[in-house]
């Protein structure tokens, strides 16, 4: 999160849970959600339950398991129950994705009340900007926007949702780096020219 254009002021969400769980303090949280014996997602899955991971990627038809991937991936984790780009019995993967979405929205609008105060939060506008793969399909992007949608992103009034690519960002991010006020590095010209016979 940032109220600011620069890469600096970026603020990284790194509390997923409560303060005694193992893994309660990450960069990042697990793409992984349980549907028995509750309703559990990230970190706070227990070992015993069966999780499904990586369901995002079922957005996209043509994403697979290729020959070449571990099979151990169908069983991460210290005890976890792991099933990778699989569905739980009588969902389906816009249900999932939205699901995950859901709680992750929940979490995500409690941390920002407990650092900017409710009050605050009611009346700034919040720009949600999701990175996704490359060679996403059209349909995969907008039905990764219709699971945001629903899960409560861009819910409230002046809120908006955002995709990009996951490279676009990666450039993003580095350019800016580069055009900063005070930055140490050069500006670089570039030329691109055609090549013979276009």
């Amino acid at each position: 999160m940032s109220n600011a254009a620069g890469t600096d002021d970026v603020h990284v969400l790194s509390n997923w849970g409560a303060s005694g769980e193992r893994y309660a303090f990450q960069k990042q949280v697990p793409s992984r959600i349980a549907y028995q014996p509750s309703v559990t997602w990230g970190y706070s899955v227990p070992p015993s339950a069966t999780a499904y991971c990586w369901t995002k990627l079922l957005l996209d038809r043509h994403t697979k398991l290729s020959d070449f991937d571990d099979g151990a991936l169908g069983n991460l984790g210290e005890g976890h129950h792991e099933r990778i780009m699989e569905l739980p019995p009588g969902k389906s993967v816009e249900s999932v994705v939205t699901d995950y979405l859901a709680l992750l929205y929940k979490h995500m609008m409690r941390q920002l009340e407990q650092k900017i105060s409710a009050a605050l939060l009611d009346v700034i506008p919040i720009d949600f900007w999701f990175t996704l793969p490359a060679m996403w399909s059209i349909r995969a992007q907008n039905m990764t926007r219709d699971a945001a949608l629903r899960a409560g992103f861009g819910s409230r009034e002046g809120d908006a949702i955002y995709l990009i690519s996951e490279p676009e960002a990666a450039a993003v991010a580095c350019l800016q780096e580069l055009t900063l006020p005070g930055s140490s590095h050069r500006a670089v010209n570039v030329q691109v020219r055609p090549c013979p016979g276009d």
